[in-house]
């Protein structure tokens, strides 16, 4: 489900176990 289709935020997210930081849902 997580793939590299952004520049590697969904890599990220695989790697920290977290959401996407793209803007939309930011802590």
């Amino acid at each position: 489900m997580l793939q590299r289709r952004d520049t590697g935020e969904l890599v990220c997210v695989r790697a920290c176990g977290q959401r996407p930081h793209s803007g939309a849902a930011a802590p």
